[in-house]
């Protein structure tokens, strides 16, 4: 089933307009799914924004740009190496604190495994994660391994993305903010230290998936290399969106519970965040069931 819109009927959610899709690809006629309390938007940052654009122009006014984790990537090419944990360790010895150092396994078929810290860096809190990346997920004609080193900017205040009726987001690949350029550089240039210090070093080489390596401000100013990192959260952000009963503003039955009313990203992956709005709106939903 794809639903389409929501049936809002003298400022009221009276369901949503749904079609039945086929394998093909093709749709069915619309029809109407009635609610008989209310209607519970849970699509995602993304589709319960393309939600609310497809539904009335009102509504489409309330969305907000989503906003996500910003994320930027050195890498080289180390034929065989299996240094992850050496280099965020001297990561950490570079920063000068203590901070938790928190290790992912990141186990798959191309990754062999990954290891993260994160630091706060002119103000902002940043992820950096080292893995190895097998050969067959380096691109044709590369041999051996790949070390990644990622840095990630868990709140930045100028990676923002608009969402359009269809669910398409706008091509952002820059910061803005100056806050958010001084954490990334920093991020870089302590990345870039510690590489150097491995006894590996002199065998690696760069790969074209590593960017900011001569000149990472210049690079960050303008623009390119810098990606999502699919911690897309804010378009029906708390406070603008919603109120604090997770329900729309201006439109009766009908509330988000979803990583769009989020605020801004959290300082770390939003899964958590997200089951605990889903656990707040259920028992909201309850509780006004239970009081009619």
């Amino acid at each position: 089933m794809y639903v389409d819109r929501v049936k809002i009927q003298d400022g009221r959610a009276i369901g949503v307009i749904a079609q039945r899709s086929f394998a093909n690809g093709l749709r069915g006629p619309e029809y109407l799914v009635g609610a008989r309390r209310e209607v519970l938007l849970a699509a995602g940052a993304v589709g319960s924004a393309a939600l609310l654009r497809r539904s009335s122009p009102s509504l489409s006014e309330l969305v907000r740009p989503l906003r996500d984790q910003a994320l930027i990537t050195l890498a080289w090419h180390c034929g065989a190496c299996n240094v992850t944990q050496e280099v965020l360790q001297t990561v950490k010895a570079l920063h000068g604190h203590g901070d938790k150092h928190l290790v992912e396994q990141l186990q798959s078929r191309d990754v062999m495994y990954g290891h993260g810290l994160v630091m706060n860096l002119a103000g902002q809190k940043v992820l950096v994660l080292g893995r190895i990346v097998k050969c067959w997920a380096c691109g044709p004609g590369v041999l051996g391994d790949q070390l990644e080193m990622n840095i990630v900017l868990l709140q930045p205040r100028s990676f923002e993305f608009d969402v359009s009726a269809d669910g398409q987001l706008s091509d952002v690949d820059r910061l803005t903010h100056e806050g958010d350029i001084k954490a990334a550089v920093e991020g870089v240039r302590i990345v870039k230290a510690a590489v150097q210090t491995i006894p590996e070093y002199e065998q690696l080489q760069l790969t074209p998936a590593g960017m900011f390596h001569e000149d990472p401000e210049k690079d960050l100013r303008a623009g390119g290399g810098i990606y999502s990192f699919f911690g897309g959260t804010a378009t029906c952000r708390l406070g603008d969106v919603v109120d604090g009963e997770l329900k729309v503003k201006g439109v009766r039955g009908l509330r988000a519970a979803d990583a769009s009313v989020l605020p801004e990203p959290p300082a770390g992956r939003p899964y958590f965040s997200i089951i605990k709005v889903a656990h707040v709106a259920a028992q909201l939903a309850m509780r006004d069931a239970m009081s009619k």
